[in-house]
């Protein structure tokens, strides 16, 4: 049987990218081949971030794609609406050249894509899977507004909707925490599993010698420098 290939598609924000890359290696470690979706901007960050790693190693690649957004545009804000419309209008025909890419494979040991996975925020990734036959799922935000047009309104109402396109939703939380409402939610989309605490899962001693010895562990994403003052 071929080995899993997961695409993983995170938002490009910190509060994205963190849990998604988390739940990445946690896949990588039962087996799963990772291909983690970044964009070229954020790539930028992470090599001059201290202390990033965004090398990749056995099992684990990292790709970088525009984001469609001009360096002037840029105010250094994870979640700037300017950059939610630039994903949500030019991120997707990058992506499906991605994806179809590596729908058969990519040579060098790289099994073909079985799984395309976006973080909330990125549901287009569901249209690009659905288009190329890859199966799809999805991990799910809140905005706060009086403007009943307000585009992040907006953008969050669409995403939210578009959760039912996806075969199913991982949510970074466990069901004694969030009882409640984990309920409520698989009332509309019974296909909901958590995976949480996710950094708590990666820190468990009887895994952590498998990482260190393929060097997974290493990889770090961090968007922003290290503020060793607080270290002192």
């Amino acid at each position: 049987m071929a080995r899993p290939h997961a695409v993983v598609v995170p938002y490009p924000g910190s509060g994205n990218i963190n849990p998604a890359l988390q739940l990445s290696k946690l896949l990588r470690r039962h087996g799963v081949f990772i291909t983690f979706v970044v964009t070229e901007h954020n790539l930028r960050r992470v090599q001059a971030a201290e202390g990033a790693m965004a090398g990749g190693c056995e099992g684990f690649r990292i790709e970088a794609i525009p984001d469609g957004m001009l360096d002037a545009d840029r105010d250094g804000q994870d979640y700037d609406i300017g950059l939610s419309k630039a994903t949500t209008k030019l991120f997707a025909a990058p992506l499906r050249d991605l994806v179809a890419r590596l729908r058969g494979g990519d040579g060098g040991g790289v099994p073909p894509v079985t799984c395309v996975l976006p973080t909330s925020l990125m549901s287009f990734a569901l249209d690009v899977a659905r288009e190329l036959g890859v199966p799809l799922g999805d991990v799910s935000s809140f905005v706060r507004t009086t403007d009943a047009n307000d585009f992040g309104l907006w953008f969050n109402i669409t995403e939210a909707n578009n959760c039912t396109k996806a075969g199913a939703i991982i949510i970074n939380t466990f069901d004694a925490l969030e009882a409640d409402v984990l309920t409520a939610l698989r009332a509309e989309y019974p296909r909901i599993f958590t995976v949480g605490q996710l950094g708590t899962m990666l820190r468990r001693r009887d895994l952590s010698n498998v990482d260190k010895e393929s060097g997974s562990d290493s990889i770090d994403l961090t968007l922003w420098k290290h503020d060793t003052e607080c270290l002192a």
